[in-house]
């Protein structure tokens, strides 16, 4: 995310989302009541209409939020609601809803009554990771997974049948076909991305399929971060490999891998009842304590809280970075995030007891 200009005293930011990650970090942040101003296109009357034909013109509106979408697929946030500004030479503009249209690239200007501290932490955080493919292989079943700072953006699935080694020549020929069946998927996942490939399974089958990715796409293979064990081709194995500390040795670092790992050595605290404390109350207990050494907040919870409930969250993460412990924000959109939120959105990893 690119901040161009701030002002906190009108509560005013100028940005430019530059991926995916943003778009998703922008629907976490904007809010019904926001003001948000971009350009865009409306269908209208204009005083130059002759006729009074309607046609689409390119303007700059500002209006009043209602409601967000992030459609993953199309990489695009709609943000929705009323328009409060609009160009004089547009009739009956104002007052009228609109979406405007946010991708990659597109400058838009953000006014909030109140920016919360987690709301500034998310905009101006600094990303340094990129896309990473996973494919998890097996006999007769692929799954392929590209991971993003959110998260799992998207699984794809592949099945074929294969026959048994009674047939080998059967086998042979379909094992073939599956395998150039998983090879043009991952064409079209790679397509344009700066990503890391991982590819994981169960026995020699992704060592096979690995050979003829070499073979094939000599380029796709380069890219090749690790290659190893997974119990299955599923997306099981998938989320099994964003687990594995292989993995995460041998792969520029995502923001989902990452955070998995964080959450799942929280877990293992509440395991065993090492220096770790969860659910709101238990956490503000050990701020108070200065004994907080990580704070982990779901993006979720504070959509989830009314206003008194946010106050003391920002009172929270404040007290922790006064005692010099670090707060990261969780995306609910990978397994980690997903366990965090069963514990109730929040937990702290402590110095001590």
């Amino acid at each position: 995310m690119n901040v161009l200009d701030t002002d906190r005293r009108l509560g005013i930011v100028s940005l430019v989302p530059n991926s995916v990650e943003d778009l998703w970090d922008l629907y976490n942040v904007i809010e019904a009541g926001d003001l948000v101003s971009g350009s865009t296109y409306r269908v209208v009357k204009t005083e130059d209409t002759v006729g009074g034909d309607k046609v689409r013109v390119p303007t700059y509106l500002k209006i009043k939020v209602s409601e967000t979408e992030l459609d993953i697929s199309s990489n695009a946030l709609k943000v929705r609601g009323i328009v409060v500004e609009s160009p004089e030479r547009l009739e009956g503009v104002r007052g009228r809803h609109h979406s405007l249209t946010v991708k990659p690239g597109t400058k838009i200007v953000v006014q909030k009554d109140e920016w919360l501290r987690h709301q500034w932490r998310i905009v101006s955080r600094r990303r340094r990771s990129r896309p990473l493919v996973i494919l998890a292989i097996e006999s007769g079943n692929a799954s392929i997974g590209i991971i993003r700072d959110f998260g799992v953006a998207s699984i794809q699935e592949i099945s074929a049948h294969i026959p048994g080694k009674v047939d080998p020549d059967s086998r042979e020929r379909a094992t073939e076909a599956f395998f150039q069946n998983v090879l043009e998927t991952i064409r079209e996942a790679v397509k344009q991305l700066h990503f890391g490939l991982v590819v994981v399974g169960p026995g020699f089958v992704k060592d096979d399929f690995v050979k003829v990715l070499r073979e094939a796409e000599p380029t796709i293979s380069e890219k090749i971060a690790y290659v190893g064990t997974a119990t299955s081709g599923t997306p099981a194995g998938i989320y099994e490999s964003l687990r594995s500390g292989a993995v995460r040795n041998a792969v520029e670092k995502t923001r989902a891998i990452e955070e998995s790992f964080i959450v799942e050595e929280a877990i293992a605290r509440i395991s065993t009842g090492s220096k770790v404390a969860y659910g709101l109350q238990d956490v503000q207990a050990a701020a108070e304590l200065g004994s907080v050494e990580t704070l982990l907040v779901s993006e979720k919870l504070p959509m989830h809280l009314d206003a008194e409930g946010r106050a003391q969250l920002e009172s929270l993460m404040r007290r922790v970075e006064d005692g010099r412990g670090d707060v990261l924000m969780i995306s609910p959109r990978h397994e980690g995030g997903e366990k965090l939120e069963r514990l109730g959105g929040i937990c702290a990893l402590l110095r001590y007891t």
